[in-house]
């Protein structure tokens, strides 16, 4: 699974399929919303908590490639996840990520 998403994480999850999260007024988001959502992925997969995700995201070679960090990047904050995923609850276009995936 790790393998998979980090060749796969930019087509899995593409930037326009985010746009509606961050719009200009609300500036530019702190993290790739990319690599969010790769790191949500492993932490439903894992069923760890923010704190237990972004440990491993902190220690772990595996998530860090996977999720498009580099050797020597610390992560983020834990509640950066609890963030993004009310984002996602809030989306106004919700069905955008799935009619994206339907062109593919």
């Amino acid at each position: 699974m790790f393998a998979f998403l980090a060749e796969h994480r930019g087509e899995l999850f593409p930037a326009v399929m985010f746009t509606d999260l961050y719009p200009s007024v609300n500036g530019r988001p702190s993290m790739p919303p990319q690599t969010l959502a790769a790191a949500v992925t492993l932490q439903a997969r894992h069923r760890l908590s923010d704190f237990e995700t972004v440990q491993e995201l902190r220690c772990d070679l595996r998530w860090k490639a996977t999720c498009g960090l580099g050797l020597h990047d610390t992560a983020f904050e834990p509640s950066l996840l609890a963030h993004f995923r009310r984002r996602l609850a809030r989306s106004v276009r919700p069905e955008a990520r799935d009619d994206y995936r339907a062109q593919r």
